[in-house]
Order: structure tokens, then sequence, then C-alpha cells
């Protein structure tokens, strides 16, 4: 795989932002996926008691992030039917489908107003205190299923270079690169971080 062999071509490690700290580039992905160097997914854990406020902070920030891709491809597929199956194709085709449905989709929101003003709801937003709304894509069952469960990867080893990497940038979302509302939203009764909503 070109992740694991270093040729998919991600840019070398540089600074979080207002940081000097160095860390590698990653895929945000849900508890399905192993911990590698770059996929980061979340703290394991399921209630306010196994979870530290750190690492609740950054499954909470991690979902945040996650939840723009989801919002990207949802978006796309309850517009652009061609995405809400399986497509029968070679992998170089789908790749083209892929670009031209996002070009199709920037270009209508661009130039065609009625499309723009039927979408200001479309994807999640936060309100001003960081709260989730979930945006209207989420009611359409087939842009939904595109997020279904995938089974939790077994025996993943985790090596103590991966962790110090989660671990670096949860202390960094806890100083430098906080945000104002992070801290009510994962010390709130009963919400340890909206992965928890999705899975």
């Amino acid at each position: 795989m070109d992740l694991e062999n270093g040729s998919l071509g991600i840019p070398h490690p540089s600074p979080l932002v207002y940081s000097d700290v160095i860390s590698t580039h990653v895929f945000v992905m849900d508890d399905a996926f192993p911990l590698m160097k770059n996929l980061m997914k979340p703290y394991p854990g399921r209630s306010l008691g196994t979870l530290l406020e750190g690492e609740r902070t950054f499954n909470y920030r991690l979902s945040r992030a996650r939840r723009t891709v989801e919002n990207a491809f949802g978006i796309i597929v309850s517009k652009l039917r061609i995405f809400s199956k399986p497509i029968i194709a070679s992998p170089s085709n789908v790749e083209k489908y892929i670009k031209a449905g996002v070009a199709l989709h920037n270009m209508l929101i661009r130039e065609d107003s009625r499309f723009y003003l039927d979408n200001q709801n479309l994807p999640d937003h936060f309100d001003a205190n960081g709260k989730l709304i979930e945006g209207a894509w989420r009611s359409d069952a087939t842009a939904k299923s595109m997020f279904r469960d995938f089974p939790l990867s077994k025996g993943s080893n985790y090596t103590t270079v991966v962790k110090n990497i989660r671990n670096q940038v949860k202390e960094y979302f806890m100083k430098e690169g906080a945000v104002p509302w992070q801290s009510a939203i994962v010390n709130e009764t009963g919400m340890i971080s909206e992965e928890e909503d999705h899975e």
C-alpha cells in the first residue's frame, strides 16, 4: 500500500499552526482504522470516566475535522446520484468521476444562486458556542449510508512513535491550538465526542 511504503506523496512533517511543534500530516479516521504514522484515529473509550480531558478534547477536535470530509462527500452524494451506489469502473476512471463531481458541485455553488440558496443548511455547522448543528444532507438516507460502520480493526500494534504523535497533537489542542469553546463541549454531561453520534 502506498501509504505504508511512503510513496503516496504526503508532505514532510511541518510545524503545527501557532506552534514550533513539528508534526506529520495525517488522514483523520474513525475507530475502524488502525493508528498509523499518517492515519490518526480517536483515543478508545466510550464513557467520561475512561478518558482524560485532553483525550476527550482530541477526539472532539478530530471529529470536527472528519466532519469536513463527511460533508463534502455527503453533499456530493445527495446531489449527484452516480455516487450513491458502488461504481463499476476502473480505479483511474472512478478518480476522474470524483474529480468531475467535485468540479461540477463547485461550479453550481459558484454560478447558480438557486443551488447555493437551496444548500445553505446542507453542511454540518457549529453555532457560536461550538455546538453541532447537523447538515440537511444527513437526513438523506442514501448519502448517510456511505458512512456506515466498518468492523473494528483487530490486533493493531500501536508503536510508541505513533502514540507519541497522537499525544503531541493532544497536548497542542490543550495549549496553543485550543479553541475557546472546546472545554465546555467535551465536559458537557453525557458528551464524549461527536464520534459517538454516528458510529
